[in-house]
Order: C-alpha cells, then sequence, then structure tokens
C-alpha cells in the first residue's frame, strides 16, 4: 500500500533521558527481582526454596 502523507513520526525532543530511564528501569525491574530472589533466597532462612 502506497501512502500519500508524510510517515508518522516522533516529534523531535518528545521524550527526554528521564523518560527514556524510567522505562528502563521499569523493563529490567522483573528480571532484576528473579536475580536478587535467586542470588539471596538460598541465604535466607530455611524455607520454602526450590533451588535446594
Amino acid at each position: 500500500m502506497a501512502q500519500n502523507g508524510p510517515s508518522p513520526s516522533l516529534a523531535r525532543e518528545a521524550i527526554g533521558l528521564r523518560e527514556v530511564l524510567f522505562q528502563s528501569i521499569t523493563h529490567m525491574a522483573p528480571a532484576a527481582a528473579v536475580a536478587f530472589s535467586i542470588i539471596v533466597g538460598p541465604t535466607s532462612p530455611p524455607g520454602p526454596c526450590p533451588c535446594r
């Protein structure tokens, strides 16, 4: 399909470092929580931990 007008795009400087940093941190948070639980979990008092 051919488009007759300009293609939609993000306006220049529409988002800054603060927004990009926030999105990056929230995107990495679940993986960081899993890594933290794998490292810290086995060193905590005995309990239900499937990795032992």
